[in-house]
């Protein structure tokens, strides 16, 4: 049972935990993997009491890695929820590898996405927040901000060999500590750009080049 299925049939809910063992696991669902509003049906966490999803720390044996559905836009859409935690998982092979769209309390773990052609996205995500994440080797970009409400924090990161650049930055707010971005190496591939007069940046204790 792949993780995007095992979302689909349980009711997740506060304090849920879905752990997913070492190995690749391929989204069988054409839309994705979805948490949050599917339909009808919201699964969402509490405050302090969040679903989490955690994958596997055993990175020499490849860790949880998700390819994602080429039939879907997302390798996995969270979506219109709340209180969400993900750790040491991968997501591979999808248009956008990690979707996030009109959520809050959205924490990201030992988080990687490669082989995308974008590795992550938030789109209106009220703190959503990057710990020790990494993205490299995507085909745009390694992480895209849009939606005036986003309030992104990138801490302790990487991004690297991301074809267009290491950040896309259009809407909302984003603070980049601590991390290192390493653009591609190619004449137009950018660290950051910023590309709103309403997108705030600030960054500390960061390494570029």
């Amino acid at each position: 049972l792949d993780p995007g299925a095992a979302l689909d049939r349980y009711p997740f809910g506060p304090g849920d935990v879905l752990y997913v063992d070492t190995g690749s696991y391929f989204v069988t669902n054409p839309l994705g993997m979805r948490l949050g509003l599917v339909g009808d049906i919201l699964k969402s966490g509490e405050p302090g009491n969040p679903i989490r999803l955690v994958g596997s720390t055993n990175t020499a044996a490849g860790g949880s890695v998700i390819q994602g559905n080429p039939l879907s836009s997302a390798g996995f859409l969270i979506n219109e929820t709340k209180h969400v935690d993900l750790s040491h998982l991968t997501f591979i092979g999808s248009s956008n590898g990690l979707e996030v769209s009109s959520a809050e309390d959205i924490n990201l773990t030992w988080i990687g996405a490669r082989n995308n052609v974008n590795g992550f996205v938030m789109n209106n995500v009220i703190s959503g927040r990057f710990s020790r994440a990494a993205a490299w080797s995507n085909q745009r970009w390694g992480l895209q901000v849009n939606g005036a409400y986003s309030s992104i924090s990138w801490n302790n990161g990487a991004m690297f060999a991301n074809v267009s650049g290491g950040v896309q930055h259009v809407f909302g707010s984003l603070q980049v500590n601590n991390s290192a971005f390493v653009s591609a190496p190619t004449n137009s591939s950018v660290i950051i750009e910023i590309n709103s007069s309403v997108a705030g940046y600030a960054g500390d204790h960061n390494v570029y080049c």
